[in-house]
C-alpha cells in the first residue's frame, strides 16, 4: 500500500532528478540510468493549466446549460403532445399541461394504441428493430477488435492506419 503522504509525482520515473531530491527515493534515483527510454518513459510530464476560478467558468456553463435546454425543448413538446388526447392537441398548446401537471385526466396513451394498432405498423416497428440493433452492435464489435489490434499488436502499416 502506498502511504498517503506520497504524491503521484513521486511514483512516476522522473526525467531529471537532482540527487538528494527528497521527493524521489534513492532507489529510483540510482535506477534512473537503467530505465529504458520509450513512449512514456523519459518524456517530461505535461504541466497542467492553472485552475480557473469558478467565476470565469460560470458564463460558459450558463451558456451551455441554456443551449442544452433550448435544444431539448422541441423534443419535450413532442413527448408531451404524444401523451395528450387528439382534441387537446388541436385546441391548446403542449405547454398548458404544466398548469396542472398531476391531473392524470389530461394524459392518454390512445395515440400510441392508434399508431401501433394501425395496419402494418407493428410489423414495421419490428422490422426497424431487426435492422437497427444488429446495424449498431456489429460495427461496435468490429471497432472493438480493431482498437485492440491497433493498441497492442505491432504490424506493418500500423502508424498509417492511426493517421487515417
Amino acid at each position: 500500500m502506498i502511504p498517503s503522504t506520497v504524491g503521484l509525482h513521486s511514483l512516476l520515473p522522473p526525467t531529471q532528478v537532482s540527487y538528494g531530491d527528497p521527493r524521489y527515493p534513492a532507489k529510483i534515483q540510482n535506477r534512473q540510468s537503467k530505465i529504458p527510454q520509450g513512449r512514456h518513459i523519459g518524456l517530461p510530464l505535461p504541466i497542467p493549466p492553472p485552475p480557473m476560478p469558478w467565476i470565469n467558468r460560470a458564463p460558459v456553463h450558463l451558456a451551455l446549460v441554456s443551449i442544452s435546454l433550448l435544444w431539448t425543448l422541441p423534443s419535450l413538446g413532442l413527448l408531451v403532445s404524444s401523451l395528450r388526447p387528439p382534441e387537446d392537441i388541436l385546441t391548446t398548446g403542449w405547454w398548458t399541461v404544466f398548469r396542472h401537471p398531476f391531473d392524470m385526466t389530461q394524459y392518454s396513451l390512445e395515440n400510441y394504441r392508434a399508431v401501433l394498432g394501425a395496419e402494418g405498423m407493428g410489423q414495421a416497428l419490428l422490422n426497424s428493430f431487426t435492422i437497427a440493433i444488429p446495424a449498431t452492435v456489429m460495427p461496435i464489435a468490429i471497432a472493438t477488435f480493431a482498437a485492440y489490434a491497433l493498441a497492442w499488436m505491432r504490424f506493418p502499416g500500423r502508424q498509417w492506419l492511426f493517421m487515417a
